[in-house]
């Protein structure tokens, strides 16, 4: 469904919009009662649009949303066919719509009322329009199809006349979402990337394997693609040997207007993988039975070896007070709002989450001047390629005063020192979330300043959630070099991943070593029947009847208290679960 950028702007308006189909008038009267049986799909989700700038309007600003909706309507009430041919100057068009949400009505025009000006398309007189047209379609008189989007009026005004966009423009930005009246079979995307065996960091890693499924789509709008086929290959961009498995795909019979997917496709990365590189991948020879070629989807599948891990460094929010902080009044006046402060003084309604910080020069009244620094203690952020600051704020500013300001800075070492203003705040109104590179001033003594001056009477800054972020560049761990025990044995191969076990002792076969098994009686589970197994080889050594080489876990002969393990990885922490961690699953004996 289609309609006006200015009507459905986000996908959060799409999420509480609903559509109405067959909203008329029964008879040829505005007293006629409407139709009883209406019915409205809710929407789903926006899949293309462009904003609205201008009612002038052109490519780039073609004030247009269309969106999936819940459900069918157009298998009960048809769909409007869209026609790129140009519109003509002074042919006959309508527009069905539903001016101030009324019933809907038609409006019809042609002659001078009609005239297609560069990409804008402007009509008057009979075609009039009120507020709640807008996204109304036009129509061509000679076919009943589609040629244009209503969306704004001005219909008594010479040479502005009420406004729209033609589809001649938009056609080619929703014809990926629409179907075809001839056989069309296209990619469609694919199934999120899953790791069948790696690091489990959810960063695609050398080394590791993962899987995807091929979504084709059957552009058409009535006819079934039969025996339809495809094939994945790396893109020629790709320098990396990597294997993919099952490439050769078969998507089965695809009914008009419907998706389908292939089987897994997997991918064996190499460890010899250039670590920040793009891993992409093409759909080639998309066929049908008696049609076909179909169009290849080049780089249809890609992703980034490798992630960037961010840490918090710092995260104040405040509900600790300003116990962390300097604050520094430099101006005059007293009372609660002489200088920043938590207790929100003037009790400013704003979209930040109590508390945060606030120095009101408003609240503090006429006669006074405010020149106010907020000061957080130094912070280590050395060891960190990129380095931000990053808060919420809220500044409020007063064009009849004295132009207040309010800068950000930091000082370091780095700096020599002196604070270093990273941004301004003057001249407007500035809100919501900030985000500030402060890389080229990481220190071991780094310190964010907010400085409020040149105020009196102004009005207001609070700031909130402040955090230091930093991240070392793209990081790649390699699977099958990484060893989580340090035991020297890399993970990939090693049967007791979280505990040190070098020797890779396994007595009793079950695929987890020694260290990190005591399921004597390999049921998958540490239990009091273990205890007893132990209990019985206790205080044995090598060749004695009862010795057990299972339960003697350090290999040194003798069965003792040694044997139970120490935490975390003695036998009470393993009691009641598997044993582990190790890579293979617990498969019990049977």
């Amino acid at each position: 469904l289609m309609t006006n950028q200015h009507c459905i702007e986000t996908q959060a308006a799409c999420d509480n919009a609903e559509f109405v189909f067959k909203y008329y008038r029964t008879g040829c009267n505005n007293g006629s009662p409407t139709t009883p049986d209406w019915q409205s799909f809710r929407c789903d989700t926006v899949v293309a649009q462009e904003p609205f700038i201008s009612c002038d309007a052109g490519p780039g600003d073609l004030d247009f949303t269309l969106a999936s909706v819940i459900g069918d309507p157009a298998s009960t009430f048809g769909y409007a066919q869209v026609d790129t041919s140009p519109v003509i100057d002074g042919e006959e068009i309508y527009i069905v719509q539903h001016p101030a949400g009324r019933p809907h009505e038609i409006s019809i025009g042609d002659g001078v009322n009609v005239d297609r000006d560069g990409s804008v398309f402007r009509y008057y007189g009979t075609l009039d329009t009120e507020g709640g047209s807008s996204g109304s379609p036009i129509f061509r008189s000679s076919n009943d199809k589609l040629v244009g989007l209503h969306h704004c009026g001005g219909c008594d005004t010479p040479g502005v006349g009420n406004r729209g966009m033609l589809m001649t423009d938009i056609a080619p930005l929703i014809s990926p979402f629409l179907c075809s009246d001839t056989l069309d079979v296209q990619y469609a995307g694919a199934s999120g990337l899953v790791e069948v065996t790696g690091n489990g960091d959810t960063a695609i890693d050398p080394g590791e394997t993962w899987s995807f499924e091929v979504i084709a789509r059957n552009a058409s709008c009535s006819i079934n693609a039969t025996g339809v086929t495809g094939t994945v290959v790396l893109n020629s961009g790709v320098g990396s040997a990597i294997v993919i498995n099952n490439a050769d795909l078969s998507f089965g019979t695809i009914a008009a207007g419907d998706s389908a997917s292939s089987a897994t496709v997997t991918i064996e990365i190499p460890t010899d993988a250039e670590c920040g590189t793009d891993i992409v991948f093409d759909l080639v020879d998309l066929d049908v039975s008696g049609a076909g070629p179909f169009d290849d989807a080049i780089a249809a599948i890609s992703a980034p070896l490798g992630s960037v891990p961010v840490d918090v460094i710092s995260n104040e929010t405040f509900a600790g007070g300003l116990a962390d902080w300097t604050v520094i009044d430099g101006g005059t006046g007293t009372g609660p709002a002489a200088t920043w402060t938590t207790t929100n003084p003037g009790a400013r309604s704003l979209a930040l989450s109590a508390p945060y910080v606030i120095v009101d020069s408003d609240e503090l009244g006429t006669t006074a001047t405010m020149d106010e620094a907020l000061i957080s203690m130094p912070i280590d952020t050395t060891g960190y390629t990129n380095l931000s600051l990053q808060f919420n704020h809220d500044f409020n500013w007063y064009s009849g005063g004295l132009d207040e300001q309010g800068d950000v800075e930091v000082r370091s070492s780095a700096t020599g020192g002196t604070w270093v203003v990273v941004q301004n705040y003057s001249g407007g109104d500035s809100s919501g979330t900030v985000n500030i590179d402060i890389a080229s001033f990481s220190a071991s003594d780094l310190q964010v300043r907010f400085h409020y001056y040149n105020a009196s009477y102004e009005w207001w800054w609070a700031i909130d959630d402040v955090m230091l972020i930093g991240d070392e560049g793209l990081v790649c761990n390699i699977f099958g070099d990484l060893d989580s025990d340090g035991d020297g044995v890399a993970d990939a191969v090693d049967n007791c991943t979280g505990v040190a076990n070098p020797d890779q002792r396994d007595s009793n076969g079950d695929g987890h070593g020694n260290f990190c098994d005591y399921d004597y009686d390999n049921n998958c589970v540490t239990q009091f029947a273990d205890m007893s197994i132990f209990g019985a080889a206790f205080g044995s050594v090598s060749g004695d009847a009862n010795y057990n080489p299972d339960t003697d876990r350090d290999n040194n002969g003798v069965v003792n208290f040694l044997d139970l393990g120490a935490p975390p990885d003695n036998f009470a922490e393993f009691f009641l679960e598997a044993p582990g961690p190790s890579a293979d699953a617990c498969v019990p004996e049977t």
